[in-house]
């Protein structure tokens, strides 16, 4: 028989699901973004922004700005907006030396979990890989517990 999953998603403080669907990219965002948990399980996996950030500014009025956060592209760049940002980059206006990205980890870790290689670079994208991989160890559990419970392994 199969069951729902229930998944639940918190939020960083501050952060609302209208600013993870208008901005995108990871340059925005620094540490936890949110967490994704499995109610039936229990199991959470937390979705955070990490890598550092270098993009250039060669606009003229902006030229030789080293921006190392999405804040500061904000601030001193003038840069809101993911379409904004990627014009910018399809005009050779902006360049990343390097960019951050999204990567899922277990909030608790333990004996159950490997390392996830889970490094999106959308938030969208993350949450789909974090769903996945609670799924896939939900399946896991369920499988453990139709092996532990066999009469063939009892004496």
């Amino acid at each position: 028989m199969a069951t729902d999953t229930k998944i639940s998603i918190e939020l960083s403080d501050g952060l609302d699901y209208h600013t993870l669907e208008v901005l995108t990219d990871s340059v925005w965002y620094d540490g936890h973004v949110f967490t994704v948990t499995d109610t039936e399980t229990n199991t959470s996996l937390s979705v955070s922004a990490v890598g550092e950030v270098r993009l250039y500014d060669l606009r003229k009025k902006y030229q030789g700005n080293l921006y190392r956060s999405g804040y500061e592209l904000k601030r001193d760049g003038n840069v809101h907006t993911d379409r904004h940002l990627n014009f910018l980059l399809s005009k050779n206006l902006l360049e990343f030396q390097n960019n951050s990205w999204f990567e899922c980890e277990p909030v608790e870790w333990g004996d159950d979990f490997d390392f996830l290689d889970c490094v999106t670079h959308s938030p969208k994208e993350a949450l789909t890989h974090a769903t996945e991989h609670l799924l896939a160890y939900k399946e896991q559990l369920k499988n453990s517990k139709e092996f532990n419970d066999n009469e063939l392994w009892e004496n």
